[in-house]
């Protein structure tokens, strides 16, 4: 699945948050935020989204799935930080 720069909006930097990028394909929204221990992908709240939203949703899942499957970004996956139990 590949996004082209166009799609990214805006990119701002929130104390929360992180660094978010507000991602658009057509009329479907997305916020991706990130910190240095955590990624969110998340629809726009307050964008209008059309029918195709739920379909892009399933297939920017799947295209993570795939990457996921060759092992490539274990490190991330793997350890659980020392400060948090579960």
């Amino acid at each position: 699945m590949k996004w082209s720069p166009e799609a990214v909006i805006s990119e701002t930097s929130e104390e929360y948050s992180g660094r978010v990028f507000r991602l658009g394909i057509g009329k479907s929204m997305f916020h991706l935020g990130g910190k240095e221990d955590e990624v969110t992908l998340s629809p726009g709240l307050y964008d209008p989204t059309d029918d195709s939203t739920p379909q892009l949703i399933k297939d920017i899942g799947k295209a993570f799935n795939e990457v996921i499957m060759t092992g490539k970004n274990q490190e991330h996956f793997t350890a659980i930080p020392e400060n948090q139990t579960y």
